[in-house]
């Protein structure tokens, strides 16, 4: 893939081709740590051979696809991480070696992270975290890695590729690991530390990212498969795991699936997929990649979080309580702290709809966040010391140089079930600046609203990178046009458009929840019987999945009739499997996979989607009903 000028014309960075490796790290680098070292395994599969067999035939359920539009795929193209890497890499010099053992883990085992600007990667380095890195992770603990973290892993010397299933092959041996099966293969890059400086209020070294941590003590930990973080993020899918066609000749076509975990790998990143193709050259397919995950982190997002809200008459008015509730199994939201928030707004109007109070505005113009005395943000703010400000000459307090951090000024975000001040303590992924009661996975907001407030409208906006810091990142890069092009991308895309978690896209916004998930809103219409507890029925079932991934419909359009154009109302299903039908792109292939009770009943339907056959076992998803006397 070649990188584009759109924006950048003279950046540093160049994609070149090499014949031959020469590792250079030595007493330069100032991180060295465990695990596979550098010219140790030279033998890793690019992605593209991988292609060859586990792509091009199903989209909505071959590795190969869902992979390449994930940001696993695009960790060695990210232009925010290339900008963050020159800042680090100024701040002390060679630190971005840190950075590139995780984005670019192919490119680094082969001793081309140096220099540490990522200019010696080739072409299929830059594919990111790829299919037989991953497929070839052995557990570090097993192997004197003290820690599960900061990409510390362990590359099996073996070309058989390890998985949830042991199967053989003409091609290559497939051998079941229980490892990859767990959050604690997550674990080895989704904890990250920074082994330079420690934070002198809590004697540990200065945590940048814990996801895996909060998870691990959580209680989605504790409950097995269905709690792991492969069950949300790369959910259970039918269907085969490489292309039959590919094996006719040999008679070894791979074994229909099940349960074959999507590669879809979706957290809540709507940007990057929207700057890429500023970067980076894509053809027709990978553009198409970029936007199925775009649209998949629409509809993560969409389940991440729950919101209740209680209007009240006070004393002094009336008071709104809003109570979100994290729905995940990690911090609400979590990941790379820099830039990353979510935030309340609430609009209050009068009998006659004017606006009489609002917190938590954005304006989309400009992408200001504009700060009012009740404006709540859950975020983290790490930051510098004083100690550490004087050494490196500049401000204590909260800061973007995220090599230099060594201690967090802030940490408000919402923990997830099982939570414990203690174990959160423990691990470096403690609250800061603000308090949880151990198991507490909510957070309850007050707004005083004026006396006269009729109707509330309350939203829970998610952004992956806020302005302040993508002028950060143009301001600071010294060194490269890394920050410069961000910042320009930034600025002619969506400036990072935040996200209405209660709708999925800010621009169309409905959710059938609006409707299903209210009891008194279906009781009133007379229709008890057709609402639901959403967050049950994921936690209950594992499932994952939005209404419309099995109901069709459009829970984006406002009117009733195009919400519900095409709904499929009980359904027999086989398994727990989301997506198994499309709303926007019923094919012949998805006939066998669902059939709708309707179908019985009314025999006589013309339209397709109510004819659609499954083959047994069937298990009935009956546990959608909120009202526990229509539910029996």
């Amino acid at each position: 893939m070649k990188r584009r000028s759109v924006f950048i014309t003279l950046m540093v960075l160049a994609v070149v081709s090499v014949s031959m490796y020469v590792y250079a790290r030595t007493t330069e680098t100032p991180i060295f740590l465990p695990g596979t070292q550098p010219m140790e395994i030279m033998n890793l599969t690019g992605s593209s051979k991988c292609i060859q067999c586990h792509g091009g035939y199903d989209t909505g359920a071959e590795p190969a696809f869902n992979w390449q539009g994930s940001m696993m795929a695009q960790a060695a193209r990210d232009p925010l991480m290339y900008a963050a890497l020159a800042v680090a890499n100024q701040d002390v010099e060679h630190a971005g070696d840190l950075c590139l053992r995780c984005h670019v883990p192919n490119g680094w085992l082969r001793g081309n992270s140096v220099p540490e600007d990522g200019s010696k990667f080739t072409p299929s380095e830059l594919n990111g975290v790829q299919c037989d890195f991953c497929h070839r992770l052995l557990n570090p603990l097993d192997h004197g890695v003290p820690k599960l973290e900061n990409a510390q892993y362990v590359i099996s010397p073996e070309l058989t590729m390890l998985g949830p299933f042991t199967t053989t092959v003409n091609v290559h041996d497939t051998q079941e690991s229980e490892f990859h099966k767990t959050g604690d293969f997550c674990g080895t890059c989704h904890d990250v530390t920074n082994p330079l400086f420690t934070n002198p209020e809590t004697g540990q070294l200065a945590a940048v990212e814990r996801t895996y941590s909060e998870w691990k003590n959580s209680d989605f930990a504790t409950i097995g498969a269905k709690g792991a973080c492969q069950n949300c993020h790369m959910p259970p899918k039918w269907g085969h795991a490489a292309d039959p066609a590919q094996f006719d000749a040999s008679g070894q076509a791979p074994e229909f699936r099940d349960y074959l975990n999507l590669h879809e790998l979706v957290g809540g990143n709507t940007f990057a997929q929207e700057i890429l193709p500023l970067f980076w050259d894509y053809d027709a397919q990978g553009l198409e990649a970029l936007q199925n995950t775009k649209d998949k982190a629409y509809v993560q997002l969409r389940k991440a979080a729950t919101i209740d809200l209680a209007l009240a008459d006070g004393a002094q008015g009336r008071e709104l309580k809003v109570t979100v509730t994290n729905q995940t199994g990690h911090k609400l939201p979590t990941g790379y702290p820099e830039g990353r928030r979510m935030w309340i707004n609430v609009k209050a109007q009068d009998g006659a709809g004017n606006l009489i109070f609002e917190s938590g505005k954005y304006d989309f113009e400009t992408a200001d966040l504009i700060k009012d005395p009740n404006l709540k943000v859950y975020e983290v703010k790490p930051g510098l010391s004083e100690q550490q400000a004087a050494t490196y000459n500049l401000e204590p307090g909260p800061s973007f140089h995220f090599i230099l951090n060594d201690m967090i000024y802030k940490d408000n975000r919402i923990p997830p079930r099982g939570f414990t001040n203690a174990a959160f303590d423990a691990a470096g992924a403690n609250v800061v600046a603000y308090h949880y009661d151990d198991g507490q996975y909510w957070d309850t907001t007050a707004y005083p609203v004026p006396a006269e407030t009729a109707t509330v409208e309350v939203t829970l906006y998610y952004q992956t990178a806020a302005k302040e810091y993508i002028e950060f990142l143009k301001a600071e890069n010294k060194t490269n046009n890394w920050g410069e092009g961000l910042y320009k991308a930034w600025a002619v895309t969506t400036k990072s458009m935040p996200v209405d978690t209660m709708g999925g896209n800010p621009v169309a916004g409905n959710s059938c929840r609006t409707c299903h998930g209210d009891l008194q809103k279906m009781t009133d219409l007379g229709y008890p019987q057709f609402s639901f507890d959403w967050a049950r029925v994921n936690a209950e079932t594992g499932m994952n999945a939005g209404c419309d991934d099995c109901h069709l419909g459009n829970p984006k359009d406002f009117t009733f009739a195009g919400a519900h154009e095409g709904v499929l109302g009980l359904l027999v299903m086989k398994g727990r499997y989301r997506d198994v039908v499309k709303r926007k792109d019923v094919t012949g292939d998805d006939y066998a996979k669902v059939q709708s009770i309707k179908s019985i009943r009314e025999s006589n339907s013309n339209d397709p989607r109510y004819t659609l056959r499954v083959p047994s076992p069937f298990h009935m998803l009956l546990w959608h009903d909120r009202n526990q006397e229509t539910a029996t």
